[in-house]
């Protein structure tokens, strides 16, 4: 199972209807063999996605992921300067 946790405006994606509540999706690891397809299985535009991490590390959308990954993906409006 993958852990999904999105950020920003891209909390739409969960259907997150309270401001505080956790944006958290999970999706069998299975489903997908990258993080872009992960990302097109939830629904979640990649055109939308500016940073994405991979068990706390910043990742590309063709990172393998496999069973037990968290996933923090962040939208256009919470980018940041990472180095």
């Amino acid at each position: 199972m993958l852990q999904v946790l999105l950020f920003g405006k891209l909390r739409r994606y969960a259907s997150v209807s309270e401001p505080g509540a956790p944006s958290v999706l999970t999706l069998e690891a299975s489903t997908a063999a990258t993080v872009g397809a992960a990302l097109a299985a939830l629904g979640v535009p990649s055109a939308d996605v500016v940073h994405v991490f991979v068990n706390g590390r910043l990742a590309e959308f063709s990172r393998p992921i496999t069973d037990g990954d968290r996933l923090g993906v962040f939208g256009m409006d919470m980018a940041l300067l990472y180095v």
